[in-house]
């Protein structure tokens, strides 16, 4: 019996500190790369991602694509490194970016889409409206504001994820150097 209470134990053990030690491990920082206010990880929906990314990833963004299809670029800091904050406007300044398709959406400080009226949660290739030059200006606030706007919601701080899904090859092999769309706050 002693025996027995004994391999229990252990096992026990041994299964808290495993558990314990990956759930810390997947809750570490990850290292991501910057392109001014944008971050990015070369190995996010790759094979190359090792099982500690993985459950990292997975812990921020669910289901990503295969990174053969998507590349994602997160930001949670303006041009300037300052917090996106839900109570100051900011904007979006960017042209379309070489792929099939792109997305940008705003999130809620816990990675939830921000619930609002009218159901707004992004713009992407097909519903952004562009200004004559080509290029296009995305506004975020908690009240609407005219042309492209995503609402920011009551929370404290908001998150933004930009999707590309087939980019072009020059824009893998360059996601460091790429002209990404600029994140500016306005007060």
């Amino acid at each position: 019996m002693k025996r027995f209470l004994y391999y229990r134990s252990m096992l026990v053990v041994s299964l808290a500190l495993g558990i314990g030690s990956a759930w810390w491990a997947s809750g570490q920082a990850i290292a991501f790369l910057r392109n001014g206010a944008w971050q990015y990880h070369p190995f996010v929906g790759s094979v190359n991602a090792g099982p500690y990314l993985r459950a990292q990833v997975a812990r921020i963004m669910p289901f990503p694509v295969n990174a053969s299809e998507a590349v994602y670029f997160l930001s949670a800091v303006d041009e300037n490194g300052n917090v996106l904050r839900c109570n100051r406007d900011c904007r979006i300044e960017g042209r379309d970016l070489e792929s099939r398709w792109w997305s940008i959406t705003c999130y809620d400080e816990s990675g939830y889409l921000i619930q609002s009226q009218p159901s707004r949660y992004s713009y992407n290739t097909k519903n952004v409206a562009r200004n004559a030059n080509g290029t296009h200006t995305i506004r975020l606030a908690r009240s609407e504001k005219p042309g492209n706007w995503l609402p920011t919601g009551d929370g404290k701080r908001f998150n933004l994820v930009l999707r590309l899904y087939n980019p072009a090859p020059s824009v893998r092999e360059h996601l460091d150097t790429i002209e990404l769309p600029r994140i500016i706050q306005e007060n």
